[in-house]
């Protein structure tokens, strides 16, 4: 069906209302009055029309002009940091732009200082970083510092956060199925770096919430051109991203691997009680620090006359305190000797002599408890 002219016409007009709205805002503001009431609108074109780059070249433009120290400290920051910042300093670009006197919010000057202390924190490895692009000259380069390789491996997973963003954003049905926690756990990222990128991403995070709960009317402008129910799930997926993050830098700390204090045997045997010797009988009690590390202690308590045979559990036996610590319970045994005298008469102080020796004791056999005192002697350890 063909057009009628008046149809031409509507489609002329519409073609030419579309390309009028992309048109960059000028601003013309003689009073304070005509920046209120077109700053709004102004912000919210920005924000629908550019995107971090060009925030970032509007900032680095306007402070080319006006003070070039600020201008070389912002220039190597991340483009994400300057957004609504470098719509501002467009705006103040213009001879009847914005005026920051006429501001009843001090969104710009927090922001730029914001912007200039992220500088000095990373100015150091910025320096290092230009440093070696530029000394081609030298055969074998400066190794990087620990701080510069965590700094790197940050800014590259800060670069990966951003082209998230950009898509979570970008494709308008704010929706992602990327996942920080399974990402930095295939990169195999270390604690240091995983929290280094929580202090990358942490501003635009805050940023989003301070719009979200309508702390900065600059910001809620800035952000007008998404619905609430969007900004609140670009929020989301920001304080997401810091969570997921932070729970990796959790993860990911290694256990701190102590080493073993050395064993003193002396100390640990000092508060061990035994009888020295018993004359009527020749007996002889060993060195306490020779029952440590063994796997059979024979004790013989010359006051109520028990032989007491101590057997270890599997684990070496040894002392705590007074007493004698690692022995089985059911396989460890004292039985009484009613006459020690005829008993120990010639009877050669061995493992195997002493085994053979109290099979031969009639007395039905008891539990032991493991404690010593000064009536015991300590008969040997194997």
């Amino acid at each position: 069906m063909a057009l009628t002219a008046l149809d031409k016409r509507k489609l002329k007009n519409r073609n030419l209302a579309k390309k009028m709205a992309n048109l960059e805002p000028v601003p013309f503001w003689e009073s304070k009055e005509d920046q209120d009431s077109n700053l709004a609108a102004t912000l919210s074109w920005y924000s629908a029309n550019t995107n971090k780059k060009e925030q970032k070249k509007y900032a680095l433009d306007y402070f080319k002009k006006v003070d070039k120290s600020v201008y070389v400290r912002l220039k190597d920051l991340p483009d994400w940091q300057f957004t609504t910042f470098g719509s501002l300093c467009r705006m103040m670009s213009f001879d009847n732009g914005y005026r920051g006197e006429w501001s009843d919010s001090k969104f710009f000057d927090r922001k730029l200082k914001e912007l200039l202390d992220s500088y000095e924190k990373t100015k150091e490895d910025i320096a290092a970083q230009l440093a070696a692009a530029s000394s081609a000259i030298i055969k074998k380069p400066k190794p990087l510092t620990i701080q510069e390789r965590i700094f790197n491996a940050a800014s590259e997973i800060g670069g990966e956060y951003d082209s998230e963003i950009d898509k979570f954003v970008g494709e308008g049905n704010f929706k992602t199925n990327f996942s920080a926690k399974s990402y930095l756990a295939s990169k195999g990222v270390s604690a240091m770096v995983a929290s280094r990128v929580v202090d990358i991403i942490k501003p635009i995070a805050k940023e989003l919430c301070d719009a979200y709960d309508k702390k900065c009317d600059q910001l809620v402008e800035g952000y007008s051109h998404l619905s609430r129910t969007n900004l609140r799930k670009f929020r989301n997926f920001a304080q997401q991203l810091i969570e997921d993050t932070q729970q990796h830098a959790q993860s990911a700390k290694k256990p701190i691997k102590r080493r073993p204090r050395a064993i003193i045997p002396a100390k640990v045997v000092a508060r061990v009680k035994c009888q020295r010797k018993d004359e009527t009988l020749g007996l002889v009690s060993i060195a306490p620090v020779k029952m440590l590390d063994t796997s059979e202690i024979w004790v013989y308590n010359t006051k109520y006359k028990k032989l007491q045979r101590y057997v270890s559990d599997g684990t070496p036996l040894g002392v705590k305190g007074t007493s004698i610590v690692g022995f089985d319970i059911k396989n460890s045994t004292q039985v009484t000797i009613r006459n020690p005298e005829m008993f120990f008469k010639g009877l050669s102080i061995g493992k195997r002599a002493l085994a053979n020796a109290i099979r031969t004791i009639k007395t039905k056999p008891s539990t032991v408890n493991g404690r010593l005192n000064e009536n015991c002697i300590l008969l040997g350890a194997f």
